[in-house]
């Protein structure tokens, strides 16, 4: 396992690694394009939520709108400009926004299927680099999960051959193992660590950190062998 913690958009900016030409495609309950943190940032949206896409509750739709809040944290800590929260990771970034979920922030694996097949359609013409992939959970797989998860892993490894690297979360069961789409080989999954010394945290999954510090994981993140970052 590796521990790293991710700069700030200030230190990435100051090494020359501000995004600037890069877009993200991030999957998850839409994004709120009108966001001080993302105006301008968003610069294509699709929608793959079974009776829930916006603004009319299709199945299909050009409308990205966030239901649910989640897509716009992670879009934000991506390319968010700092005017209302902190700067993201890369605030040069530009995001493609395609969301998955319904208001309470379920995703169907087909439409998620959908959202990758999409983001893989249009990777050239949309100039994609990355996808980002906050979601899964189920079963915590020790080793590859390509076997249990075919379609998802034709989808992700078809994204790969494009150029296009896929990050997903590991999952935060707190447990030995990584969830899906994280587990796929040719996924990138990402853990939790501190960025900060803290008092002890606790959680409603019942684990508890004593002494949180810059690149302790959380307890609460999965871990393992396939964990990448």
């Amino acid at each position: 396992e590796v521990a790293q913690v991710v700069g700030a958009g200030s230190v990435g900016v100051q090494a020359g690694a501000s995004g600037k030409g890069q877009r993200v495609a991030v999957l998850d309950s839409g994004v709120d394009a009108a966001h001080p943190d993302l105006a301008g940032r968003v610069v294509a949206e699709q929608c793959f939520a079974w009776g829930a896409c916006p603004p009319s509750g299709a199945s299909q739709g050009k409308s990205a709108a966030d239901g649910h809040g989640h897509g716009t944290h992670v879009a934000s800590i991506v390319a968010g400009l700092g005017k209302v929260a902190p700067p993201g990771v890369a605030p040069g970034t530009e995001i493609v926004a395609v969301r998955v979920t319904d208001k309470k922030g379920r995703a169907k694996l087909s439409d998620i299927l959908a959202g990758l097949d999409c983001t893989a359609a249009q990777a050239g013409s949309l100039g994609i680099r990355i996808v980002n992939l906050s979601l899964g959970g189920g079963t915590a797989y020790k080793k590859g999960c390509d076997g249990w998860q075919s379609a998802t892993a034709a989808a992700v490894a078809l994204l790969a051959a494009k150029g296009v690297a896929v990050f997903a979360a590991a999952g935060n069961a707190g447990v030995a193992g990584v969830s899906a789409p994280a587990c796929l080989s040719h996924a990138i999954a990402v853990g939790a660590t501190y960025d900060a010394v803290l008092p002890a945290q606790a959680y409603a999954s019942g684990c508890v950190d004593a002494a949180p510090k810059p690149g302790v994981m959380a307890c609460f993140s999965n871990h393992g062998s396939t964990l990448d970052l």
